[in-house]
């Protein structure tokens, strides 16, 4: 019974801080955002393109600039692909059926990504923008079907040595 209510509150504590992480995010202004992932662009480039340690200055602001767009759209994508693998994972813990939990899991998903953009309205510079919360919600879906994949192969790997075993 303790392992399950730590499993439970392990679960839910990694949703509730990675929801923080996400929100955290949204409360930059445009400019706090765009030098967040300007600094990414800058440290990746670093390590994967060889000559961009010899790029000029205004050369590296131009190729941070042609980044940017993907960067932060990768960047909506994967927190959200979190954001399903961790909703669906808290979801397991609880005693549910396997279609609530893949029925509550991309509702809450989506909700979160109406929220997270609702609340970008609010700072300086940024918009909610629907094509975002499309791509907060993919990126959901994505890491909610990687978890259930994953414990259907499990869940068939238990049955599979349950089985065996009655044989013997």
């Amino acid at each position: 019974m303790k392992a399950v209510l730590f499993k439970r509150i392990a679960a839910f504590g990694a949703l509730i801080l990675w929801l923080c992480v996400i929100f955290s995010f949204s409360q930059e202004s445009a400019e706090e955002s765009s030098d967040t992932s300007a600094a990414v662009i800058d440290k990746v480039a670093t390590v994967v393109v060889e000559e961009y340690k010899d790029y000029t200055p205004p050369q590296k602001e131009e190729f941070i600039s042609g980044w940017q767009h993907v960067t932060r759209k990768a960047a909506h994508f994967s927190e959200f692909t979190v954001l399903g693998v961790l909703t669906l994972l808290a979801l397991l813990t609880l005693p549910l059926s396997g279609r609530l939990r893949l029925t509550i899991s991309p509702v809450f998903c989506l909700l979160c990504a109406f929220l997270d953009e609702l609340s970008q309205t609010f700072h300086e510079g940024r918009a909610m923008q629907f094509t975002d919360m499309l791509i907060d919600f993919s990126g959901a879906l994505l890491g909610i079907l990687l978890v259930w994949a994953i414990s259907l192969l499990v869940l068939r790997k238990k049955r599979r040595k349950i089985s065996g075993k009655a044989r013997n």
